[in-house]
């Protein structure tokens, strides 16, 4: 029960669940306020002759108040409930969007520096997934409110007349039965609208990625019916469901006042309610129904959002909470790279969660320090697969990962974090952001550099063009980086990765976006880099074999 109690603060955020906390105090304070009013309203009634009771017992103090203060006091308790209720619905707000930006911050952490999710579902977790449980929490917190005052007003009217109440209540059974029938078509109806939404967007992504077959084979019309037929069961069921929220939200409310007007007439004919206290019992009682009829819709509406907080609650614990507590137990030690670095990898199995084939099966290779290692495959054989694997992005489900330096052998594991530091990365890709060259060169690169630093990194990396007219560091660039060719960006990322003096160069297919002259100066620039580091290429081009002074064919492995 702890640790549940636990993992539900990590889910929601420690700050989201203090506004809980505050939100029941809030309640509180807005069930006592709401207890005061209307015995101050009846003495304010009787005052004009509105009202023929005495004042209760307790409030005596009352009769000796004049009617402007008790206007006076009216207005103060009016005040402070507007106030307290007020602040509940900021709460309401902020607990929405501090739950989001706790989630999206996770998320952007994660999909920085732990693992990687196919795009598409990302962004609909990221997106559609957090709004959708983000709502729902709102609602949780509607429930806690309606749910406390419905306890606080009962307790209340169970004190004011106990015989009353409990025949009130066994009328409100009878009642709660048929909505019980009620919530389950709401329940029902709310799984059925998140199962035709996710029926539309798969029905749109088949179009999306089968436009042209849809087009050629004539069909067109058909998908469009298919789509139209899934929109309108999707309207359907919303419709229904809002339906039946309304019933359920309003159904206590009616009969309340039917419940209020029994009471009414009974305690005119009995004694079991002193006169002072009806007009009190039956304010106190109709909020009791508001209450009830609040909570019911609330409820309704976590039920509606049930089934999206779930998967994101599933997704946060398997990406967020327990790869946290994983990290826990693990080891890091603290070295110092100062040469370049080698690998061991010994009988390594891994495959991705879901998939039926291992990428790669008791496989094993030695990196010599300060050699130049070329991993060619083809498409889907592993090559950065296995390079996640080198820098300890990736864990393989056996085998052992070694990395071998001057101050000794250690599991990759536990120096990860010192390896990063000395490790440089040239991509497919260029990252480039709005910004001058000099600051997208300095990207990632410890500040303080010197200019001849500088100079030096573009010198190695063949920016010549950079070294001859120097200003032009501060020449303007967007985040495509226009104005420059493919190959002047690729070298100004090698330039990047030098500047952080790596002891490991990390060239995940660093020619495909080339043309054969741009390839041949990146080439140039490789060659004369040999030695002073260890360098890992990827690629798929078998002329730069000549370049290894070993390699791993992965289609062979």
């Amino acid at each position: 029960m702890e640790n549940l109690a636990k993992n539900m603060v990590g889910f929601a955020s420690r700050r989201v669940a203090a506004y809980f906390v505050f939100t029941a105090i809030l309640t509180v304070l807005v069930y006592f306020l709401e207890l005061l009013f209307p015995f101050f309203f009846q003495a304010f009634l009787s005052r004009y002759d509105l009202v023929n009771t005495q004042i209760p017992g307790r409030l005596a103090f009352l009769k000796s108040e004049s009617t402007s203060q008790i206007i006076f006091y009216i207005i103060l308790i009016s005040f402070f409930r507007s106030v307290a209720q007020g602040m509940t619905q900021q709460l309401s707000s902020s607990i929405m969007q501090h739950f989001k930006f706790h989630h999206r911050q996770q998320m952007i952490d994660w999909i920085l520096f732990r693992q990687r999710l196919a795009t598409g579902k990302f962004l609909s977790i990221f997106g559609e997934v957090v709004n959708s449980a983000s709502a729902m929490i709102i609602s949780v917190q509607g429930v806690l409110i309606h749910a406390l005052l419905c306890v606080l007003f009962l307790t209340s009217i169970l004190f004011i007349s106990t015989w009353i109440t409990l025949v009130s209540l066994a009328f409100v059974v009878l009642v709660a039965l048929a909505l019980k029938k009620i919530m389950n078509y709401t329940r029902i109806y709310g799984n059925m609208i998140n199962k035709d939404w996710d029926s539309i967007n798969k029905g749109l992504v088949l179009i999306f990625k089968n436009v042209f077959f849809i087009r050629i084979y004539g069909v067109a019309s058909k998908v469009k019916s298919n789509m139209v037929e899934a929109l309108r069961t999707y309207l359907k069921s919303h419709l229904w469901f809002n339906t039946w929220s309304a019933v359920a939200t309003y159904m206590p409310q009616f009969f309340g006042i039917v419940v209020l007007l029994s009471i009414c007439m009974f305690s005119f004919k009995t004694s079991y309610l002193e006169k002072a206290l009806v007009l009190p019992y039956l304010y106190i009682f109709f909020r009791l129904t508001q209450a009830v009829s609040s909570f019911l819709r609330t409820y309704t509406n976590v039920l509606f959002h049930w089934d999206q907080s779930k998967e994101l609650y599933s997704w946060w614990r398997q990406n967020i909470l327990l790869p946290q507590e994983k990290k826990k137990s693990e080891i890091s030690k603290s070295i110092e790279l100062n040469n370049p670095v080698g690998w061991s990898l010994k009988n390594i199995d891994f495959v991705y969660p879901g998939a039926q084939t291992n990428i790669l099966h008791n496989f094993n290779f030695e990196i010599e320090a300060g050699k130049l290692v070329v991993i060619t495959g083809k498409s889907g054989r592993g090559k950065s697969t296995l390079l996640g694997l080198l820098i300890g992005e990736l864990m393989p489900q056996s085998g052992e990962i070694l990395l071998r330096s001057d101050t000794g052998i250690h599991k990759i594991a536990e120096v990860k974090k010192e390896l990063y530091k000395k490790l440089g990365y040239v991509g497919p890709e260029n990252l480039f952001f709005s910004g001058t060259i000099r600051e997208n060169l300095l990207f990632g690169v410890a500040d303080g550099l010197a200019e001849e630093s500088i100079r030096e990194a573009l010198k190695a990396a063949n920016c010549q063009f950079l070294v001859d007219d120097w200003k032009r560091l501060d020449d303007y660039l967007s985040d495509l980086g226009d104005g420059l060719s493919s190959g002047q960006k690729q070298r100004i990322s090698l330039a990047r990765a030098l500047l952080r003096r790596p002891k490991v160069l990390l060239l995940d297919e660093p020619t495909a976006n080339l043309d054969d002259e741009s390839q041949s100066k990146f080439i140039e620039s490789i060659k004369a880099l040999k030695g002073t580091m260890t360098m890992i290429l990827i690629t798929h081009r078998s002329e730069l074999l000549d370049l290894a002074d070993s390699y791993i064919d992965l289609d062979k492995c």
